[in-house]
């Protein structure tokens, strides 16, 4: 008991240690405002990041599309899908769906879904509109991407 009641008395002389309460309450508000200023600018971040994703899977399909469209150019401006089937026509709607299927062909995916889409006299492809494999929807006019 003796040695039980020094031990209190060398604890006592050797102060107390730890945080006041006001301390750690300084501490708490200091990150509170540092996570205010800090979770926005990383969502910021997250969002700009998934839109370049999507865009840069756009360009492979793009490429793949410009690839189809040079194949037609070279053939005189006829088109025969994977199917066998010809056509003068490459952006005939009831050929967009076989095209999506011989993009995802050429990229190595199934992941490409193509909305619609338009070439110049030249085959060259100017405008489209695609579901990428993230599951964004980017269209391209030409000179700008967007991305829903």
């Amino acid at each position: 008991m003796e040695m039980l009641f020094k031990r209190q008395q060398l604890l006592r002389k050797q102060g107390k240690k730890g945080f006041t309460l006001v301390e750690l309450i300084v501490v708490i508000a200091i990150l509170g405002i540092l996570a205010a200023i800090a979770v926005p600018a990383m969502v910021g971040w997250i969002d700009k990041s998934r839109t370049d994703g999507a865009i840069t899977e756009a360009r492979t399909g793009l490429v793949a599309l410009q690839t189809i469209a040079s194949d037609a150019y070279g053939h005189e401006g006829s088109y025969t899908d994977l199917a066998g089937t010809k056509t003068d026509d490459i952006t005939n709607a009831s050929h967009v769906g076989v095209v999506t299927a011989e993009v995802n062909a050429l990229v190595g995916t199934s992941g490409y879904t193509i909305n619609s889409w338009a070439v110049s006299d030249k085959n060259v492809v100017t405008a489209f509109s695609m579901v990428v494999p993230s599951g964004s929807t980017v269209t391209y006019d030409g000179t700008n991407y967007n991305v829903s």
